[in-house]
């Protein structure tokens, strides 16, 4: 009996230390109306971020020409830290902090298609940083290609001018009542929309590089 009681209370312990709060992980919802977008087709390398006129709440932000992001193309995952203040950055073009103390949940999620393009697939994420039923925690929503796997290994790609990858971030915004044991798992209250950015442009040396390696082929061909 004793034994039992003991194995009991060490199952209670190690389950208290392996609490993990919870989020609704779905940026359409009645708190909160939010879409993704692929990057600005006139200024790929800046990054759009606020609601538009239509959505909630509802911002003056225009998208006028871009495209939602739509399919398994792109992850989806949220970031967060515990407590109600939010990272002073500085924030990178990505949106992204560029001294990083965000941690990842999981799971990760996809887009949706058609009318729900811009919109995840719900789900809810978890988080082994922040307690469950905690007052208040910062969250940031983090968008890559599937094909990197990570958000790491996607920034780094990013960060090289790999051609043709756009990542983005949306800005840091407070959750409170996170879920767990007492509270129901919150929905995104302040995620605002955002686009993707295009990987940095190459360097001005670079560029000059390769039109003179041109030049050098094309007069060989000559």
């Amino acid at each position: 009996m004793k034994k039992a009681l003991l194995t009991t209370l060490a199952l209670a312990v190690v389950t208290g230390a392996m609490a993990q709060g919870t989020v609704t992980f779905n940026n359409n919802t009645g708190s909160g109306s939010t879409r993704v977008y692929e990057p600005d087709p006139l200024n790929p390398g800046t990054q759009r971020v606020g609601n538009t006129g239509t959505q909630n709440p509802a911002g003056t932000t225009v998208y006028t020409g871009f495209t939602l992001v739509a399919g398994n193309g792109y992850t989806a995952q949220l970031f967060a830290v515990p407590g109600a203040g939010i990272p002073a950055g500085p924030y990178g073009p990505h949106g992204a902090p560029l001294t990083d103390t965000f941690v990842a949940g999981l799971p990760t999620t996809t887009f949706r298609t058609g009318t729900g393009a811009g919109i995840v697939a719900a789900t809810t994420a978890t988080f082994a940083n922040v307690p469950k039923d905690a007052a208040n925690a910062v969250l940031q929503m983090r968008v890559f290609p599937t094909s990197f796997g990570s958000w790491a290994t996607a920034l780094a790609a990013w960060g090289a001018n790999t051609p043709g990858v756009y990542i983005g971030a949306s800005n840091p915004f407070l959750v409170s009542a996170i879920g767990g044991d007492v509270n129901t798992p919150p929905n995104l209250t302040g995620l605002l929309s955002f686009s993707l950015v295009a990987a940095p442009e190459p360097s001005s040396f670079a560029l000059a590089g390769m039109g003179l390696a041109s030049l050098l082929i094309f007069r060989r061909r000559k």
